[in-house]
């Protein structure tokens, strides 16, 4: 839950960096709220990795600055890549990486118990990484990045490689971090994941948030109460039979047969739309109807960019 009567844990202000005579962000401002997850988006190139950076400490910005509210300002990163000792158990590595971020061994150990509670590792506590699920080492790679208890803890592609099971292991730990009061930046594609955890999301173009809030401020902003209107043909159309279906504003899918339509939920008619689609030359198989998702919130915003 956030605590808006406290300061945001880490604030960045007028925030421009990049490498040599190229600016990546440019005058980027966003606050980290204690209690929340910040969903960052955007495509290959748009800065997600020099903010990263920037926040870390491993990239100076030209302009602008990082503010911690507490005097100790800490990040922790959890990287894509898990970075850990594979010949050591999970309490070794988090042992182990406290001592190389300063912490004392009184510290360390005064440190471990609740780590390791607070990520679930309890059970594998002294079970070699290398032995370990995907999940646990997820949540083991986690723990490490909280021994020096950060202010801001940055989980990159946590579920990169992971099966269903290994997914909820994460979303379980991130969810347990967000209820005991941490800054949460969870950059990812993946979109399912990150919808059922954000609190607020930014979608970053060109190192500029082209839009930043709430998943529902976002979606009711960007939608307006449309819904997704999914069909299957009976057969993928021909490049005149997608003119005909592109005049009803349907768009293809991946999958040759697959369309896609907005309506409004309010008025929608499942047998009018039946009818635009035989009229225009098509039987639709199957369809279903989906409140729009932040991977449509993604495509509708890189679309709306490419068209200005």
């Amino acid at each position: 839950m956030i605590d808006e009567s406290r300061p945001p844990a880490v604030s960045v202000e007028g925030l421009r960096a990049g490498y040599g005579a190229v600016d990546v962000l440019k005058g980027l401002s966003v606050d980290f709220e204690r209690g929340e997850v910040f969903v960052l988006l955007g495509p290959n190139g748009a800065g997600k990795s020099t903010l990263v950076r920037v926040l870390t400490g491993a990239l100076r910005p030209r302009e602008g600055q990082v503010r911690f509210a507490d005097a100790r300002g800490v990040v922790g990163l959890a990287p894509q890549q898990v970075a850990l000792y594979p010949w050591l158990s999970p309490s070794e590595n988090c042992i182990a990486f406290g001592r190389l971020s300063g912490l004392s061994r009184g510290e360390c150990a005064a440190r471990l118990a609740p780590v390791m509670r607070l990520t679930g590792c309890e059970p594998v506590a002294r079970t070699p990484v290398a032995r370990l699920s995907g999940g646990y080492q997820r949540r083991a790679n986690i723990a490490a990045a909280l021994m020096n208890e950060p202010k801001l803890l940055i989980l990159d592609e946590p579920t990169a490689g992971l099966d269903a099971e290994g997914r909820g292991h994460v979303a379980a730990v991130t969810a347990a971090l967000r209820q005991a009061g941490a800054a949460l930046l969870l950059v990812t594609h993946d979109f399912e994941f990150a919808e059922s955890l954000a609190d607020r999301v930014g979608v970053l173009l060109a190192g500029r948030f082209v839009c930043a809030g709430s998943p529902a401020e976002l979606l009711a902003s960007r939608f307006n109460g449309d819904y997704r209107v999914e069909i299957v043909l009976n057969e993928a159309p021909d490049a005149a039979g997608r003119q005909r279906l592109a005049a009803l504003g349907a768009e293809p899918q991946r999958e040759g047969r697959a369309i896609r339509l907005w309506r409004p939920l309010a008025r929608f008619d499942a047998a009018a739309v039946a009818d635009d689609i035989e009229a225009a030359g098509f039987r639709p198989v199957e369809l279903r109807v989906r409140p729009p998702g932040l991977e449509d919130l993604f495509a509708a915003v890189l679309a709306a960019e490419a068209d200005a």
